[in-house]
């Protein structure tokens, strides 16, 4: 964005923010506590485009600032305003207040204040920017062997102490958790996880806390996904009528001042699955082959396997034409092209499958399946009318199939002719 262009962005959202309720557009109320009284603002439509827009810009002023996210930025934005609010270099605030916080400019030189009020922003965004370890129990997943990691998220056993101790020396607030019983101690209380995990998944990333927490669930994801796939025991896709974990513990590492923690909100990593899985000798090196050459292979094959392995994730959580659908998506991911899905899907499977045509029929009729729910034919699986021709043909299942062949493709991927 030009400076020009910021400059005009930043006195417009000043313009946009109103000390009292403006009539004849929406707005939304936000009171705060100051050091001199409560005020109110009233952000309008307008605020809230500009603070996405200005906090979009703010990830392209520096390496640094991009491992932040949109919504943190957008907030601080605000934020930045209501601090300075008393500072005789930015503002002159009346009593009461009225208008809007551009009545309030101090300087006569709009494009200067323009422009030492986004410094100020800046660096305020600046220290949001820390190292998170995100912390999240999965129960029913037993690891077998030492402690690993798989790009950014490492497996660890509850009873590993010697890993605990490494991590809790660069993380001092992670000796707040227990992790053989799932307790996380807070200043008020325990909170717990509501499980007794034996394994957890360990995830560090640079950012904000929100975007360090949407990285390590969508590596965790990848990761659980991988593990369903190279697993062979059977039923694993089984669900429990237990509760999912939706929490994870966040931490700062220790920078020579007070770290940061939280116990928060994680979408689901892995449902309450039925039996136990375990992640041993045997299953470790294909898993670590996967990453080894996802991270040789072009950027947008990278892409495409990181993708299938997302829908692979979701398909392990969802149940019935969620899950078929998600898991058909998988192969569109790996496979697809735009306006040439089903010739694609063709050619993907004969190579998943090399010489088996009865795959590739099966695959065919599951785009056949996959058509009618997208465009609303049918509303569960159960209404496909070819249903009992096809166990009938092949004795089994769509929803079994297209395990089978999502499975096999995304494990395979990196092997297969591009």
């Amino acid at each position: 964005m030009p400076v020009q262009d910021r400059r005009a962005a930043i006195l417009e959202l000043m313009k946009s923010i109103y000390f009292v309720k403006p009539m004849g557009q929406n707005s939304y109320r936000h009171s705060f506590l100051t050091a001199l009284a409560v005020l109110e603002f009233w952000e309008t439509d307008a605020t809230r485009q500009l603070t996405r827009k200005l906090a979009k810009q703010a990830k392209l002023e520096t390496v640094r600032l991009g491992q932040g996210d949109r919504q943190t930025f957008a907030a601080l934005l605000m934020d930045t305003i209501k601090a300075n609010l008393f500072e005789p270099a930015f503002f002159r605030l009346p009593f009461p207040p009225s208008g809007t916080v551009s009545d309030c400019i101090s300087a006569s030189d709009k494009d200067n204040f323009a422009d030492r009020y986004w410094a100020t922003f800046l660096t305020a965004a600046d220290r949001t920017i820390e190292t998170w370890l995100s912390v999240h129990p999965v129960p029913k997943v037993k690891l077998m062997i030492p402690s690993v990691q798989f790009g950014s998220v490492r497996m660890v056993a509850s009873g590993d102490h010697a890993t605990w101790r490494g991590l809790q020396a660069r993380f001092p607030g992670l000796q707040r958790l227990d992790p053989n019983t799932g307790t996380f101690h807070t200043e008020a209380s325990g909170v717990t996880f509501n499980v007794l995990p034996e394994t957890w998944l360990v995830s560090e990333n640079a950012g904000t806390s929100e975007a360090a927490r949407i990285q390590a669930s969508r590596e965790m994801s990848i990761l659980v996904a991988l593990i369903f796939a190279n697993s062979s025991k059977p039923g694993r896709f089984l669900k429990s009528a237990a509760d999912p974990v939706h929490r994870v513990v966040q931490v700062s590492e220790d920078k020579g001042r007070e770290t940061s923690f939280s116990f928060t909100h994680m979408p689901e990593i892995l449902p309450p699955i039925l039996g136990t899985l375990s992640f041993d000798a045997a299953t470790e090196p294909s898993v670590a082959a996967w990453y080894a050459k996802r991270a040789a292979a072009t950027p947008a094959n990278a892409a495409r396997a990181s993708t299938a392995a997302a829908f692979y994730h979701h398909g392990i959580i969802a149940d019935d034409l969620e899950k078929f659908v998600h898991l058909f998506v998988v192969l569109d991911a790996l496979f697809g092209v735009p306006f040439g899905v089903k010739k694609q899907l063709k050619i993907g499977t004969q190579k998943v499958f090399p010489g088996d045509r009865s795959w590739v029929d099966r695959a065919l009729l599951l785009y056949d399946l996959r058509n009618d729910i997208v465009h609303g034919s049918i509303s569960a699986l159960a209404d496909w009318s070819e249903d009992d021709n096809y166990f009938a043909t092949y004795g089994s299942s769509a929803t079994e199939d297209v395990i089978t062949l999502a499975t096999k493709a995304l494990v395979r991927f990196f092997d297969l002719p591009h």
